[in-house]
């Protein structure tokens, strides 16, 4: 059962997403009108080796420059950041626990950059 707390922070969300979704294109309402029906599953600070694992199956296939010492520097970077909590990771798993997505944000005066992300949508 959801929490007074909860319930106001869900309507919030609602609230907001339609106030800002008015200014999406028809091909952004529709990708993320699949992503609701596809039942995907956020999870907030998975682990990094996630993404980095995630990276090279996916962007790593596609730029045969990257080299392993590089995952590892990636890796690194990503744990460095978490621990000194200055990022956040986020990934989406769909509803066979599969990872389709990853991404790793840097926050820092009420700002927001993505700064490595990853997918798998076969």
């Amino acid at each position: 059962m959801l929490s007074y707390y909860d319930k106001c922070s869900s309507s919030f969300l609602i609230f907001f997403f339609v106030l800002i979704s008015k200014n999406f294109n028809r091909n952004r309402k529709r990708e993320l009108k699949k992503a609701v029906q596809a039942n995907l599953i956020e999870k907030w600070n998975d682990s990094p080796e996630n993404l980095v694992t995630l990276f090279k199956n996916n962007v790593g296939i596609r730029l045969k420059s990257i080299t392993e010492k590089d995952y590892k520097n990636l890796l690194s970077l990503l744990e460095t950041c978490i621990a000194n909590e200055v990022v956040e990771l986020l990934s989406i798993y769909d509803e066979n626990q599969k990872l389709v997505a990853s991404g790793f944000f840097l926050f820092h005066k009420k700002t927001v950059t993505e700064l490595v992300c990853a997918t798998d949508l076969n």
